[in-house]
């Protein structure tokens, strides 16, 4: 009878347990930033409207540094899917004023290094990256198709012609006659027949690539720019071969007599 006081007496007195310390606040998580820093950099020094150049060695550097990021970093730049998109996010606004900022600098004559930078970057972006590539279609959407046609005229520059001719291969078929009157044609002809001395054979070869794609989409509307009389015209033996796949789209159009009356809204014949 006495053996339940005697363990009551053993265990003592009942202990409180010690008051549990109170919660942090758990560590936040740094905020994302809108833009990388190589994104950042392009954003601040291109150029903008007025088409000057504040401090041409940074913007040259941090055009390199963009050109690294596009072969490296997966995420590095972001894209908008459309103009629509630039008018309700910063990131699209972004984009749109990096890709109007190298054509800007591109289109310029007073640094001529910033202006091969901005050609490789913008080379770069068109070919290079999975997530990071520039969709061809914005550089249609965002009206610079016609700058760039003239560009490619001044300069002949083989970057250039191939940026154009992306263009025209990601483009659908009813925006042909748009490149064309901004002067898509007219560029690869010039520089075709382009005499400086600056002008090489892989510009020249640029040019008819052009060519060649606008002749595989609509050979009638190539024949009615004029392509025919001025390819078939080519005696370099370099160019031989591109300039015969040229008019083997043409030369069944010339030979039946076809005349073409190129309208926006399609293809007629009379």
């Amino acid at each position: 009878g006495s053996a339940a006081p005697r363990l009551a007496a053993a265990a003592g007195p009942a202990t409180e347990a010690p008051p549990r310390p109170p919660l942090e606040a758990p560590t936040p998580f740094p905020p994302a930033e809108l833009f990388t820093p190589e994104f950042w950099d392009l954003i601040r020094l291109l150029p903008g409207r007025d088409g000057v150049i504040a401090d041409p060695e940074a913007l040259y550097e941090a055009l390199q540094n963009g050109r690294d990021a596009q072969r490296y970093e997966a995420t590095w730049i972001a894209w908008p899917e459309s103009l629509a998109e630039v008018k309700r996010d910063k990131v699209g606004k972004g984009g749109l004023k990096v890709l109007r900022g190298l054509v800007r600098c591109i289109a310029q004559q007073e640094e001529p290094y910033v202006r091969a930078g901005a050609l490789d970057l913008l080379h770069d972006l068109t070919f290079l990256g999975m997530s990071t590539k520039l969709p061809p279609h914005l550089i249609v959407e965002f009206g610079l198709v016609e700058d760039l046609c003239r560009i490619a005229a001044e300069t002949s520059d083989e970057r250039v012609l191939q940026v154009l001719n992306q263009v025209v291969l990601a483009s659908p078929r009813t925006m042909l006659p748009t490149l064309i009157d901004a002067g898509l044609i007219e560029a690869a002809l010039s520089t075709i027949e382009d005499e400086d001395e600056e002008t090489t054979g892989m510009d020249m070869l640029a040019g008819l690539k052009v060519l060649l794609t606008v002749c595989r989409i609509s050979p009638a509307q190539a024949l009615a720019a004029g392509v025919f009389d001025r390819v078939k015209v080519i005696q370099n033996p370099a160019m031989i071969t591109r300039r015969n796949r040229i008019l083997s789209y043409l030369r069944p159009l010339v030979e039946r007599g076809i005349q073409t009356n190129i309208k926006p809204g399609g293809v007629t014949y009379s």
